[in-house]
């Protein structure tokens, strides 16, 4: 069987795609993300932790300030003006909101520059009002300059149809000559699970028969404006030795889907 189209969809679960095949069928399967999500992330538990911590001070202050002229409150007056301040939304949530609305004007941005030079009809490139997304941006090109980077394909669709998976790959590209898939974060740092799916992309991809990979980076836009503006690079691991990570997250998604079906 051949593949097709592949097409994008967001459903409860997350991203999904819909892929249809040569013969008319139409399969849906789960974005890689999705499916790696199975992961436990502890860093980002830490990071929740720490930013509900500290909106709960700021909370707490400005009740401290507004009434310590005022009558003694009881406890339970006080408790519920401070969840009144703190509001029904958890802090996390606005921070990552944010932090998402970054990465995905600097990952615009990097599409827009990789169409470009691919010579496709673009329009004008994403603005970049937001500080941060100007240095992730202006970081990428200092890096593609250094990296002669030829792109071959932006925003690539990719399938595999042995192990049930669909997902984007952000660039194919030659890196100083070698031909590489990338995958462009935003995030703090570069974590295992950012390796896992550029092994699952470089699957798909020639199982589709796209070409031989010499191999994949990960590339960290830096945002934080008063931190080092160079990219963080990542060579990911040869396909052999991630894959049974990606091997053992798929069957565990697939395990957990059946569960909750039940």
């Amino acid at each position: 069987m051949q593949i097709r189209t592949i097409e994008q969809v967001r459903t409860k679960r997350g991203q999904e795609y819909d892929v249809t095949l040569d013969t008319g069928a139409v399969e849906r399967f789960a974005g890689i993300t999705t499916q790696l999500g199975v992961i436990d992330k502890p860093a980002l538990k830490f990071w929740a932790a720490k930013e509900e911590r500290e909106w709960c001070v700021d909370a707490s202050y400005w009740l401290y300030s507004v009434s310590r002229d005022l009558t003694l409150m009881s406890r339970q007056d006080y408790a519920q003006t401070l969840r009144d301040r703190l509001g029904r939304g958890f802090a996390f949530h606005k921070s990552l909101k944010r932090s998402q609305d970054t990465g995905l004007t600097a990952h615009a941005a990097c599409e827009h520059w990789a169409r470009v030079q691919l010579g496709e009809a673009v329009g004008p490139g994403p603005t970049l009002t937001d500080e941060a997304a100007q240095v992730a941006f202006m970081s990428f090109q200092d890096w593609a300059k250094e990296a002669d980077l030829r792109p071959h394909a932006a925003e690539t669709r990719l399938c595999s149809l042995q192990h049930k998976f669909a997902g984007t790959a952000d660039l194919i590209a030659t890196v100083n000559g070698h031909p590489t898939l990338i995958d462009f974060k935003t995030s703090k740092a570069i974590y295992t699970t950012h390796l896992l799916q550029c092994c699952a992309y470089h699957v798909a991809h020639e199982e589709m028969g796209r070409g031989k990979l010499d191999g994949a980076l990960v590339v960290r836009l830096p945002k934080d404006l008063d931190g080092d503006c160079a990219c963080e690079v990542v060579t990911v691991p040869p396909v052999e030795e991630l894959w049974p990570g990606v091997e053992a997250a798929l069957h565990l998604w697939q395990f957990l889907q059946t569960r909750e079906a039940a």
